[in-house]
């Protein structure tokens, strides 16, 4: 469980705080294979991320993304100056969802469960939308995500995430897109993004 929060602690009665399930064991088949687990953070940055592959020898990169969420802030987001708009800190997840701690509806109210979809110059979030024709002449990019209205709250598209860039298909599971970077690719289905790496990973089993 993780917790999107806009005040001093997501225990704080004062804060507005979303809860969020990232991992849970019923997810996972009886026996459940193998996951290779990836983790991150940055407590000056505020950043961190958590992405689970299994094997799938029938996948494009040997692997499947399981799951994938990252807690992100957003640059270039008003949220302070103009209502209908999001705070600046939530849950981004591998299927193109957001959420915020706390947004603010039509009508002006406090919604204290938000959830809003994202895009990038690739199309919307869910939509598998680094795949390309294997002829197409588009080099390999890194493009920012972003925001966007949905899910009933009005999250608007003035800011962009700053731990999270889409990537087309060209770009394979591990493979650094631009320097500070790490990239993670899975089966056709999932969509390839990059998150910030950190100065070195400690490896071993759990």
């Amino acid at each position: 469980t993780t917790y999107a929060v806009h005040g001093a602690s997501y225990v704080d009665p004062a804060a507005q705080v979303s809860t969020n399930t990232i991992v849970h064991e019923a997810w996972f088949p009886v026996p459940s294979p193998v996951v290779r687990l990836w983790f991150a953070c940055d407590g000056r940055e505020g950043w961190w991320w958590l992405v689970g592959l299994v094997e799938n020898g029938e996948s494009i990169t040997g692997y499947d993304i399981r799951f994938a969420y990252a807690g992100t802030t957003s640059r270039r987001y008003p949220s302070d100056n103009f209502k209908g708009l999001c705070a600046r800190y939530g849950l981004w997840d591998m299927w193109g969802n957001w959420y915020p701690p706390y947004a603010v509806d039509e009508a002006g109210a406090v919604v204290g469960a938000p959830w809003t979809g994202t895009w990038s110059p690739f199309v919307e979030g869910w939509s598998n939308n680094g795949q390309r024709h294997p002829t197409s002449v588009l080099p390999r990019m890194a493009v920012p995500q972003f925001p966007n209205r949905d899910g009933g709250i009005t999250a608007c598209v003035l800011g962009e995430f700053n731990e999270i860039l889409i990537l087309t298909d060209g770009f394979a599971v591990e493979e650094a897109p631009i320097p500070g970077w790490i990239a993670f690719r899975g089966n056709a289905g999932n969509q390839a993004f990059a998150v910030p790496a950190p100065d070195s990973f400690i490896t071993g089993p759990l």
